[in-house]
């Protein structure tokens, strides 16, 4: 039981650091090959992860041609998991941040599931 809840922890941490890195792959690294995206900038659908990718792609150059560096919270985590399968349900924020000044600059507030 704690191995499921360290592994969701650990793709947690991996996707935090990802946004910060702006690490396209690395991010990517949480998403299933056949994943069904619904996004509010660009392409508003993506189905499959190339398509994903390109969307991200863009997001992560986009922010840095800006010059903006980019953090990613989650709020109200909770992890159900048994045996064979773990979900993670939250509340996550994105904040964009110019010149290490603390002020959020476009911050987008999201609820991400994620199966095992």
């Amino acid at each position: 039981m704690a191995n499921a809840i360290l592994r969701v922890e650990d793709m947690l941490k991996n996707y935090k650091d990802a946004v910060h890195e702006k690490n396209a792959e690395k991010f990517l690294s949480a998403y299933a090959d056949d994943v069904h995206i619904y996004d509010c900038w660009g392409r508003w659908e993506s189905q499959g992860i190339s398509l994903w990718r390109e969307s991200v792609v863009g997001w992560f150059n986009e922010l840095n041609e800006d010059g903006y560096l980019l953090n990613v919270d989650f709020n109200d985590v909770t992890i159900v998991e048994n045996r064979d399968v773990a979900f993670v349900h939250c509340a996550v924020t994105y904040a964009a941040y110019k010149d290490n000044v603390e002020e959020k600059i476009r911050p987008v507030h999201i609820l991400f599931e994620k199966n095992k």
